[in-house]
């Protein structure tokens, strides 16, 4: 064996540590593509996020303000975490398509908004529309209610 393969050899063990390729290690991506997962690991679940969303708050055919929200979703379990990861276009076309109607319906008007219940009812939601009940709990990490301060939008 030449020199460079005998340093080759000894550095990839070294190479695979410091990349978190450690025997026994396991790790849930964030990035969409999945790693292995440990025995123990498929009873836990874990968090997704979603991202922003925005709808607009409409009076006589007029955006008069927005509510932005930053959500991420409880999964049960491991599975859960999957389905939820894989489905995350269809999870976001549904919450999207939820606050446009509570908008509609005026629960973004002042004071009228409960945090909880909106909570509930987009899990409530989600839950209905993905087999098996994977979400666990809605958390947002913002929710802003703004209105146009003199003029449209």
């Amino acid at each position: 064996m030449s020199k460079l393969a005998w340093a080759l050899a000894a550095a990839a063990p070294i190479a695979a540590a410091s990349l978190g390729f450690g025997v026994g290690e396991i790790q849930k991506s964030p990035g969409g593509f999945e790693l292995p997962v440990a025995d123990d690991a498929a009873e836990q679940g874990g968090i997704v996020a979603l991202g922003q969303f925005v709808a607009p708050l409409m009076e006589e055919g007029r955006a008069r303000g927005h509510v932005l929200a930053q959500i991420r979703l409880e999964a049960m379990d491991y599975e859960a975490l999957r389905q939820i990861t894989r489905e995350t276009p269809r999870v976001r076309h549904v919450v999207l398509g939820k606050f446009y109607s509570l908008a509609k319906l005026g629960v973004f008007e002042e004071s009228q908004a409960d945090v909880a219940d909106l909570a509930a009812a987009l899990k409530s939601e989600i839950n209905a529309e993905l087999a098996g009940d994977p979400v666990k709990s809605v958390f947002f990490d913002r929710l802003l209610v703004q209105g146009a301060t003199g003029g449209a939008l």
